[in-house]
């Protein structure tokens, strides 16, 4: 007597649609134009300030030391960029025609999200690790005080850096779908910083130890302190996941809700 064949379940199917669509995601965020010109320019705003981590930009009369690019100006400006290119590949899939194709070829929104979403993790992760490496490596040569690659705090660092772009890119592609706007995200998150910061720091410093831009600082450096609290690197991470869970949730809901 021959055994029963039992079907596959709906977890199956679900996997195989999403692996499915990972793999066109994936495809579609590489062949994008905008996609090699991004992470080349990405590599070059890290390689840059590396190579001329040494050089004196200026130099004080008074007593004669010398001012150079600060050690995490290629990769603050790598973050910029790798944030551009999610505000990017995002609003690629936005116009009607991408949009309408991809729903039809993967008609579960979850699904199709988790695929785009997933793809542009992939490709931001592996940028942020190459342009890590990068700047660790050419520092090593060009600057004498520079640590190692292989030492236990560049190593926390470098996955610091990851989780960090991994986190704002996610960010700037909830944005993107939810302001449907391709400048506005990447402005947002990056004068953030610049105008609001400080005076956050001072009215409320618990909050600002609540925003991604404290949990990079501890992720990458080991702990950030403000004018009353203090994260710790593990605090950092954790939070920083939870800002990646909180844009996974918006971007997704945003386009569940999207109309075609």
């Amino acid at each position: 007597m021959s055994a029963a064949i039992t079907p596959p379940g709906r977890d199956s199917h679900r996997a195989s649609a999403l692996g499915c669509a990972l793999r066109g995601e994936l495809t579609r965020t590489w062949t994008l134009p905008w996609t090699p010109m991004l992470l080349a320019v990405t590599f070059l705003l890290v390689a840059a300030p590396a190579v001329f981590a040494d050089v004196r930009l200026a130099t004080s009369a008074a007593d004669g030391t010398g001012r150079h690019l600060g050690g995490t100006t290629g990769l603050t400006l790598a973050v910029v960029a790798l944030m551009a290119l999610a505000a990017v590949v995002t609003a690629s899939g936005l116009r009607a025609g991408e949009l309408r194709a991809a729903a039809s070829a993967v008609p579960r929104r979850a699904t199709l999200a988790a695929a785009q979403l997933g793809a542009l993790t992939l490709v931001v992760l592996a940028a942020a690790a190459v342009v890590f490496v990068t700047d660790a490596v050419v520092r090593t040569r060009t600057d004498p005080s520079a640590p190692p690659l292989i030492e236990l705090s560049q190593l926390r660092a470098g996955a610091g850096f990851c989780a960090a772009a991994v986190t704002f890119a996610l960010l700037c592609a909830a944005l993107t779908l939810v302001l449907r706007n391709v400048i506005v995200p990447v402005a947002v998150l990056v004068l953030t910083p610049m105008l609001l910061l400080a005076w956050i720091e001072r009215t409320a410093p618990a909050v600002m130890a609540l925003t991604p831009y404290a949990a990079s600082t501890a992720a990458i450096r080991g702990q950030a302190t403000g004018t009353s609290t203090t994260l710790s690197a593990p605090g950092g991470f954790l939070l920083l996941l939870a800002w990646s869970a909180v844009s996974v949730v918006v971007f997704t809901t945003t386009l569940a809700r999207r109309d075609l």
